[in-house]
């Protein structure tokens, strides 16, 4: 295959569970010199990201399956299938699947950093695994992501003493 063409699927993209959600990188920026990056979310019932912003970055939501709640600018918005979103740089915002069932959806960042915060903040799991219920936090562990995501243009805006033993992120 040629090096100008970049094939991306499950069976080989790079897979992290960060917050009770799977997220595989299919695009990372590196790939792209961080023109963007692509990123599959897979998350199930009440899982979602702490309320932050990307710095520098400009993100897109492409919602595949199931539904997705984003609360920004103390409003809330209500995502289905085949319904994308933009979410311009320094938003304050959170994702959230609010449904009841299992949500998918592509993210595209650019620039591309957020693919090295997965891949960083991330535990890595196999590829074609479930999605587990999350594991309780420490406050630790969350300083560590949070710090993580000050590197790649994510910022954190939920005290993080609210995030310590949810497992949620």
């Amino acid at each position: 295959m040629s090096k100008n063409i970049i094939r991306a699927d499950d069976k080989h993209a790079d897979t992290f569970d960060l917050g009770g959600a799977l997220w595989k990188i299919q695009i990372p920026g590196s790939e792209t010199g961080n023109q963007f990056s692509l990123v599959e979310s897979i998350s199930p019932p009440g899982i979602g990201s702490p309320l932050h912003r990307h710095i520098r970055a400009d993100q897109a939501i492409y919602v595949l399956e199931g539904e997705l709640e984003i609360v920004a600018d103390s409003e809330s918005f209500s995502f289905a299938k085949g319904e994308t979103c933009l979410i311009r740089r320094g938003t304050p915002h959170r994702e959230v699947n609010s449904s009841h069932s299992q949500t998918r959806f592509i993210t595209i960042h650019s620039p591309g950093f957020f693919s090295e915060f997965i891949r960083l903040a991330g535990t890595p799991v196999r590829a074609g695994t479930k999605v587990s219920p999350p594991s309780s936090l420490t406050i630790e562990e969350v300083r560590k992501i949070a710090e993580i995501g000050l590197e790649f243009d994510v910022e954190i805006l939920t005290p993080l003493e609210k995030l310590v033993g949810t497992g949620k992120q």
